[in-house]
């Protein structure tokens, strides 16, 4: 009897955080799943992490390209293999919460119109800590009008649903060299045939690493971002768009400190302050500035832990 979830998890030269990606899919609460694990040509450790999980679980399908053939090709030759009703995307080094997919199977059998979802996601760091959380879109007519400006990420990859009939029908990813935005792609072509939408929870650990994202590849994303949408315009009649091209925050060290400190992760704070590169006299500033809003933020919760455990020595309730 068909499952009716299939996990597809495409991986290349990801021994780091592999391990915990798919133990994080394997204690799921939702038991009944097949889970097609593609090795896209690693050359580390990761080939002998996954055999060692296929032993260990009888739910995992293996698959092994020749050399490494790209990400949308290993998500092809994964959809080709999915034998469940609907198909659920993992990254290599994210976390899934434990009742991730049976939460978003719930959300999609309840809303039959809905061709593909994603959740909410907290960010973390390289070790896992807390960074910030990225809250997508809810409703289908606000991811469309982003998508429609150009802004990826309104249904984040990693945390997506699909029906495997639908992505079928559309032709699964293009496999052509979309410059790191065959997820942009796709949800353009989805758009056309049915309903998009997000879960408003963090059900996944989606981790920021200076290796993930870089400037080269973040460019060439956004210039091919541009293109795909303007296409998509220009058969709907719209003018054509320029997409910002600025540099991604994300590829800065600072901007791990200034947003784990927005959020309250005081910890992911400290550590992303230690950890920034100081090459000449305005970065020094920057990283000074920031050094004293985290001893800012240090000083003010030791405050309030004094205030709090004196108030209650009083017999007085603490703040909340």
């Amino acid at each position: 009897m068909p499952v009716p979830v299939s996990v597809i998890l495409p991986v290349h030269n990801g021994e780091h955080y592999f391990r915990e990606a798919i133990n994080s899919i394997r204690r799921q609460s939702f038991r009944d799943f097949q889970f097609i694990i593609i090795d896209d040509g690693s050359i580390d450790g990761t080939p002998n992490i996954i055999r060692k999980a296929e032993r260990e679980d009888p739910r995992i399908v293996s698959l092994v390209n020749d050399g490494n053939r790209g990400l949308p090709a290993a998500l092809n030759r994964a959809i080709g293999r999915a034998e469940g009703e609907y198909i659920v995307r993992m990254d290599a080094d994210d976390v899934a919460h434990p009742d991730r997919i049976e939460r978003q199977v719930r959300y999609m059998e309840q809303n039959p119109h809905i061709v593909a979802s994603g959740t909410w996601a907290m960010r973390i760091d390289e070790r896992g800590l807390p960074v910030s959380l990225w809250k997508s879109p809810i409703k289908h007519e606000e991811i469309a009008e982003r998508l429609l400006k150009g802004r990826g990420g309104q249904v984040i990859h990693p945390t997506a649903i699909l029906r495997t009939k639908t992505l079928r029908e559309v032709g699964g990813y293009r496999e052509q060299d979309w410059g790191y935005a065959e997820d942009y792609d796709l949800w353009l072509r989805l758009l056309d045939v049915g309903t998009l939408a997000n879960l408003p929870t963090p059900l996944l650990r989606y981790r920021i690493s200076m290796s993930r994202v870089t400037t080269a590849n973040r460019t060439e994303q956004l210039e091919e971002v541009e293109r795909l949408c303007n296409q998509y315009r220009t058969r709907r009649d719209l003018p054509s768009i320029t997409v910002d091209k600025t540099y991604d925050r994300w590829c800065r060290r600072e901007h791990f400190v200034e947003a784990a400190l927005r959020s309250g992760f005081l910890k992911t704070a400290v550590r992303n302050w230690f950890l920034l590169r100081v090459t000449d006299l305005e970065g020094l500033k920057g990283a000074l500035r920031l050094g004293y809003g985290v001893c800012r933020e240090a000083c003010c919760r030791v405050r309030r832990k004094l205030f709090t455990t004196s108030t209650c020595g009083l017999g007085e309730p603490p703040r909340p």
